[in-house]
């Protein structure tokens, strides 16, 4: 049977077991508190758009489709890690009592912009097919919520979003939109960074410590989980 050097864990005490329980779950409340506490994770902007049909310029291929145009609000950075861009439509031919409406269309995200920090917007994406999807929609006072947008990082301070909706019958009931841009508030990545930079700092001194003590024994005498 294999020789190995003792494991603190096996020679603990009643009192020194309950304060390692104690430590464990004052870290985890701790947390909690920190959590709790601490700023919001996602950080939200609104934003109300009236959709005006008797400006939309004719276009006898697609006559039923109309652009929309969203800008965001400027100061972010790549603190903000995600970007997604959230949009309400507000039904203004259907009222109170009418019961429930389907109303179906073709959104297709036409071109992103981004501002750079020297002050001009680049094109990031533009008329790209692959973004263009069907949605079906439950339409009373207002319609329900449907993503436009997802963007995996942010690298600018300030975003342009124009997409359009085609292919339906029913658009000309569209008079108002709401857009809900949402992204991570950078004071809870700032929170993060610092959590798992200390967490890393926290493991590399436990497993320096755990080294040190088994230097005083030999390294034939540790078993497989200590090597």
């Amino acid at each position: 049977m294999e020789t190995a050097v003792q494991m603190k864990m096996y020679t603990l005490t009643k009192r020194e077991f309950l304060i390692v329980f104690a430590a464990f779950f004052g870290c985890f409340f701790v947390t909690v508190i920190i959590g709790a506490a601490g700023p919001a994770v996602l950080g939200t902007d609104t934003q109300h758009l009236g959709v005006d049909w008797t400006r939309q310029p004719p276009n006898p291929i697609t006559p039923n489709k109309v652009t929309i145009h969203g800008k965001s609000t400027p100061g972010w950075s790549a603190f903000s890690q995600e970007l997604w861009l959230a949009c309400t439509i507000i039904n203004g031919g259907f009222r109170k009592g009418d019961g429930s409406h389907r109303l179906s269309f073709s959104l297709r995200v036409e071109q992103v912009e981004g501002l750079k920090e020297a002050g001009k917007w680049h094109t990031l994406f533009k008329g790209i097919k692959n973004y263009t999807h069907h949605r079906k929609l439950s339409c009373a006072e207002q319609c329900e919520q449907f993503m436009v947008l997802h963007l995996g990082y942010v690298d600018s301070q300030q975003y342009k979003v124009s997409f359009s909706l085609e292919h339906t019958s029913n658009l000309s009931l569209v008079t108002n939109m709401t857009f809900k841009w949402q992204y991570f508030n950078s004071q809870f990545t700032q929170l993060e960074i610092w959590f798992r930079f200390i967490f890393v700092i926290s493991t590399f001194v436990s497993a320096f410590l755990f080294m040190q003590s088994l230097q005083s024994f030999a390294v034939g005498d540790w078993s497989i989980e200590q090597k």
